[in-house]
């Protein structure tokens, strides 16, 4: 009979294999734009999902009141973003845009990949307002092309 660790372990990759496998399933052949849109709007918002309850977590205290937060829980709200950005960004990466598309979409990515890498350099980056939001310029791209899940409202 097998053990508990196995049972696990099989759950766990029963449990990743149809995410690998959507993630994959494109791979080498350009999705339409429809397509693309729907696959990278879901992909944004469940990262999204994350991040509302992350901020919840770190900032909720602070929601109704005049307080700023302090610079420990900006810094555990970076900290804890990080870890979802990078993930979802991949994903979006993964999938094959529309060959017309392949220069816009990788701008986006890399622009996104830049913020991400601007808050895992200086968390303050967050709360700076004299630098401006520091996903302003991925979020309009986003926006523009459609992936209105992945941007912000400004």
């Amino acid at each position: 009979m097998p053990s508990a660790a196995r049972y696990l372990a099989a759950i766990a990759i029963a449990l990743a294999l149809p995410a690998f496998l959507s993630a994959t399933a494109w791979a080498g052949e350009p999705l339409s734009k429809k397509e693309f849109l729907k696959q990278g709007n879901a992909i944004c918002a469940a990262a999204d999902d994350q991040i509302g309850a992350l901020a919840e977590e770190a900032f909720g205290a602070y929601e109704n009141s005049d307080t700023e937060p302090p610079p420990e829980a900006v810094e555990a709200f970076a900290a804890g973003l990080v870890p979802i950005l990078r993930p979802a960004i991949a994903e979006l990466d993964a999938l094959e845009p529309p060959t017309k598309d392949t220069k816009k979409v990788q701008k986006i990515i890399d622009t996104y990949s830049d913020a991400v890498d601007q808050i895992e350099a200086d968390p303050s980056v967050l709360l700076d307002e004299q630098s401006g939001d520091v996903f302003r310029k991925g979020n309009k791209l986003a926006r523009k092309y459609g992936l209105k899940e992945c941007a912000d409202e400004d």
